[in-house]
């Protein structure tokens, strides 16, 4: 029964495992953007004594979506910090279902009630119109709010489907280290 489970439920996994490498991606392209944009914003500075209207605006609108947009690949690879709930000598197979039902359960329904909250104000401030008041290039808000949203609900997506990889014990589940151990490329 669990291996028909998987066979229904890989398609889906695919997608949302493509979804997160595309948002890494499109993170990686956005960071770059910003750090020319940053860069521009100095030589402006240093050139006119003064920076752009919109330059700084942009970085400070994206980089919250930046950082989320890698947010869902960082679940996929298993990079984020986690509680130690279980002992290192509980058997690995325990603690791998325990952090998939914590996962499935708690983590990812308030991150995906989180993105449902963002794609909210999104939409209001769609339909208002709003715009930065803060800004003399006064942009509007919905762009930004609706990217967080987005990050929010692949992060939400993902986490959820390596939790069910975790409980089903599937092959292609995130590898689960004992507490303490180090996680790739942390000693580097």
């Amino acid at each position: 029964m669990i291996h028909r489970l998987m066979r229904l439920l890989r398609p889906l996994l695919r997608a949302v495992d493509a979804a997160s490498r595309l948002s890494s991606w499109a993170g990686a392209l956005a960071l770059a953007a910003l750090v020319c944009l940053l860069v521009e914003e100095a030589a402006m500075r240093l050139a006119t004594g003064r920076g752009t209207a919109w330059g700084f605006d942009l970085v400070w609108m994206g980089a919250g979506a930046v950082f989320l947009l890698g947010l869902g690949r960082a679940a996929r690879d298993d990079r984020f910090a986690r509680a130690r709930g279980l002992p290192a000598w509980s058997p690995a197979r325990l603690r791998r279902i325990a952090r998939g039902i914590f996962e499935v359960f708690l983590f990812a329904p308030l991150v995906g009630a989180a993105g449902l909250f963002g794609w909210s104000r999104a939409l209001i401030a769609f339909q208002e119109g709003a715009v930065d008041r803060i800004s003399a290039w006064a942009p509007l808000l919905w762009p930004s709010q609706a990217l967080i949203a987005a990050a929010l609900t692949l992060m939400a997506a993902q986490v959820g489907a390596d939790g069910l990889r975790r409980i089903l014990n599937a092959p292609d589940a995130p590898p689960e280290r004992a507490p303490g151990a180090e996680s790739e490329g942390a000693g580097a």
